[in-house]
């Protein structure tokens, strides 16, 4: 190889080594404005202090972040009480999100009713509100046993495989160590400590899925991605009927539904009169 065709080579290789470098960086600002505005799925009004609590950012460094969320409507501030909450870019990214999801409830029901109907067992469509999982859909079997899930039932996000899924897929990272306490106290005894909780979701990122069990019920959840956000399919039915080998085919046909239901939205938005 001539020394021209070497230098080429060099120079190649270290364009592709920062491009990989480029994608895996974050900003540091970024990551602080994120930071600061994931603490408003907590509480809808908040002062300086309790987002220095909250996030262990100085108070400079929020206020700085916070002048700037405010200046592009993000956040707005309230200087009689001194306390910030979302803005009204919000309102306008929650209206492009909610027709993808009414789509997703609409085409998800005769999905719902095939995939219980083919499996026995209760189905269920979820999405995240805050720090809390929705059911928006559910279908339940004719005969056999059934669960009780009804249609706005509210669960906490840190509990169970649906919970797992939404967050595992939701594409934000979150330090679970710093908030345990609360997030210990939500979670049911799903997740021994942060470690467990990490392990869990970069498990569910790997194979698409996530299980769990609390007395004689398993519940089994799929992630369904609509557009912008990530919904969870979920299948429950008794621990007795989970051997691996009907795990391995509930997540099969879930994983089929999912793809049927985001298929189905899609096409509902291209061609919304068909």
């Amino acid at each position: 190889m001539t020394d021209q065709k070497k230098s080429s080579t060099h120079q190649n290789m270290n364009s592709i080594k920062r491009n990989m470098s480029e994608a895996e960086r974050t900003v540091g600002a970024v990551e602080c404005a994120m930071e600061l505005l994931l603490c408003f799925q907590e509480n809808s009004v908040l002062k300086l202090h309790a987002l220095h609590e909250q996030t262990g950012l100085n108070k400079s460094r929020i206020l700085r972040t916070a002048g700037t969320l405010v200046k592009y409507g993000f956040l707005k501030f309230d200087p009689d009480t001194k306390t910030y909450a979302l803005g009204s870019v919000f309102l306008s990214l929650a209206g492009t999100m909610a027709p993808a999801l009414e789509r997703a409830k609409r085409a998800a029901q005769p999905i719902l009713d095939a995939l219980t109907g083919e499996l026995g067992q209760t189905t269920m469509l979820s999405n995240a509100v805050g720090e809390e999982r929705v059911v928006v859909v559910r279908a339940e079997p004719q005969l056999g046993l059934r669960y009780g899930v009804a249609v706005g039932q509210r669960r906490s996000l840190y509990h169970g495989a649906t919970g797992t899924v939404l967050m595992a897929h939701s594409g934000s990272d979150r330090d679970y160590a710093a908030r345990w306490p609360r997030v210990a106290a939500l979670a049911e005894e799903t997740y021994a400590g942060p470690d467990v909780l990490t392990q869990a979701l970069a498990a569910c990122r790997e194979t698409g899925t996530a299980i769990s069990q609390r007395g004689n019920a398993f519940a089994l959840a799929v992630p369904v991605r609509l557009e912008s956000e990530v919904a969870a399919l979920t299948v429950v039915g008794a621990t007795a009927d989970l051997t691996d080998e009907k795990a391995e085919f509930y997540t099969a046909r879930a994983q089929a539904a999912a793809a049927a239901i985001r298929g189905a939205v899609i096409a509902s938005r291209d061609h919304p009169h068909t």
